[in-house]
């Protein structure tokens, strides 16, 4: 493995897992704000993938005859550094100024066989299916020699439910696909760990869910996968944390884009009303929302274990 080449931008490397989704676009925006050089992971959403990572902003370039980005975590920016914005996705060519990039999407993606889309030498598009065998070395292997060692994993990959199950109506095809995603967690958190030992430093942030404490009928097994890889990122919290990594959890209730119309049933339609009516705060969190949230984890080095609800204030019995 060859590495970045010799001109390669300044900035650790992140790896968004199911990039493509509200979630994940949101966040590959807000770090590649922060100086990161971004690699996206799709399932099935290429051109998705690769229109965000053409719109990320760039970080600053290299010094003159550095041979690889820095793996150390980047400096906080001031305040008055731009937040990303919620907006209808678009494209820029490489050579953009950064500025707010797009979010809109739709679900957290697992994936198919590794293929990759270079849209810029800063950023990278790279698609896999997180739960076929050796899919996940493969996936950062790529990362590795197109930007480096990664410093970041944030990890949104996880399928959603078709329809509701009911647990006295098993569906043993649906449960398998959710606890394929806890073991595509697991996977990628022992591939990028070993490197982060050796930088002396990395983060973990999980993408979880209120529904892992907070039941609603039918949603049994995606509430028990999210409980089981939230469980696995507090581990990982207490076994690394001698070597500067830290690994915590955001966990959202019902996220809104702004930007994204919605077609509820009337059932669904329903469960948004009576949660809204629960939330102090009167109004569900955006994905821009949840993307500060994962970026401030990232960039607390002191705080590690921990799951941080963004409900909008809604009580969550834990």
């Amino acid at each position: 493995m060859t590495g970045p080449t010799a001109h390669a931008p300044a900035g650790p490397v992140a790896l968004v897992a199911g990039g493509t989704g509200p979630i994940g676009r949101a966040v590959a925006t807000a770090l590649a704000a922060r100086g990161f050089r971004v690699a996206v992971h799709y399932r099935s959403r290429p051109d998705t993938a690769q229109a965000l990572v053409a719109g990320l902003p760039a970080p600053p370039p290299a010094s003159p005859g550095a041979s690889a980005p820095p793996t150390s975590l980047p400096t906080p920016p001031p305040p008055s550094a731009p937040e990303p914005a919620d907006a209808s996705l678009m494209t820029r060519p490489s050579t953009a100024q950064p500025s707010a990039a797009p979010l809109a999407g739709d679900s957290p993606e697992t994936g198919r066989s590794v293929t990759v889309q270079p849209v810029q030498p800063v950023h990278l598009a790279v698609g896999a299916d997180l739960t076929a065998p050796g899919a996940v070395e493969a996936l950062v292997a790529t990362v590795e020699e197109a930007l480096g060692p990664v410093a970041v994993l944030v990890n949104a990959a996880h399928p959603g439910l078709s329809a509701p199950v009911p647990m006295a109506d098993p569906d043993p095809g649906a449960l398998a696909g959710q606890l394929a995603a806890v073991a595509a967690h697991a996977a990628l958190c022992a591939r990028v760990v070993p490197g982060m030992r050796k930088a002396g430093n990395g983060r973990v942030v999980y993408l979880s869910g209120a529904l892992m404490a907070r039941p609603a009928p039918g949603f049994g097994y995606y509430g028990a996968a999210k409980a089981a890889a939230t469980t696995l990122t507090r581990y990982l919290a207490l076994e690394e944390g001698t070597h500067g990594i830290t690994a915590n959890i955001v966990a959202p209730g019902r996220v809104v884009d702004p930007g994204e119309p919605e077609d509820l049933t009337p059932e669904q339609a329903d469960l948004s009303e009576r949660l809204l009516q629960r939330m102090a705060l009167g109004v569900f969190p955006s994905p821009a929302d949840i993307a500060r949230a994962v970026v401030t984890l990232v960039e607390s080095p002191a705080v590690t274990g921990q799951t941080l609800w963004l409900t909008g204030g809604e009580p969550i019995g834990v």
